[in-house]
């Protein structure tokens, strides 16, 4: 089965982009379940740590997996949160990793991965806080409540994607960013919303 998994895996990744849509709706007629596409994801990523070991370098392997995870997200494969999550671990992977700056996509640089995961979060940290609020009363299942299951499971997303800058910080050097890394960090686990 793993080898299956992998076989499809290398040959959606070989695909050229105007080909994704036919090869994906002949393997998933009935459409594709969301996740089959994160299990995707971090197929790439381990993509990524093999040609690492196999290759000494994973520049090419990065520039790739940038290229295939951003065909997941337009495909709908992956919500703008969860794409940037994955450049987020792609970035923190490579960090470790420490291959050449100019090897890496630009995408994958932890700065531009941090701004990535800001930009895809559609409210900001102060409404992030008052969402919070909000939640916490619908959990608590109090009847004057304006909030769905849907709005519930979305801010558990991207408080999930929010939590993936922890990886970064390390790589930051850049004070502002920093600034702005744990004004989101705050806003995502204030121990009272």
């Amino acid at each position: 089965m793993a080898d299956d998994w992998n076989a499809w895996i290398r040959e959606l990744c070989d695909l050229p982009r105007e080909q994704w849509r036919g090869w994906l709706a002949h393997h998933f007629p009935k459409g594709i379940p969301r996740q089959w596409w994160w299990s995707f994801a971090d197929s790439v990523e381990s993509m990524v740590m093999v040609a690492r070991h196999r290759d000494g370098d994973p520049g090419a392997a990065l520039h790739k997996a940038v290229a295939v995870l951003g065909r997941a997200r337009t495909e709908g494969g992956l919500t703008p949160w969860r794409h940037a999550y994955w450049l987020a671990r792609l970035s923190a992977t490579a960090a470790r990793q420490g291959p050449a700056p100019d090897l890496l996509p630009q995408e994958v640089m932890p700065g531009a991965a941090a701004h990535a995961i800001f930009a895809s979060i559609p409210v900001t940290p102060v409404e992030l806080v008052e969402l919070r609020k909000v939640s916490e009363r619908y959990r608590n299942e109090e009847d004057d409540v304006d909030f769905t299951a849907e709005e519930h499971e979305a801010l558990g997303e991207w408080i999930f994607t929010i939590d993936a800058l922890d990886w970064l910080i390390p790589y930051i050097h850049d004070r502002d960013l920093l600034q702005h890394i744990q004004e989101w960090r705050t806003a995502a686990h204030s121990s009272r919303p």
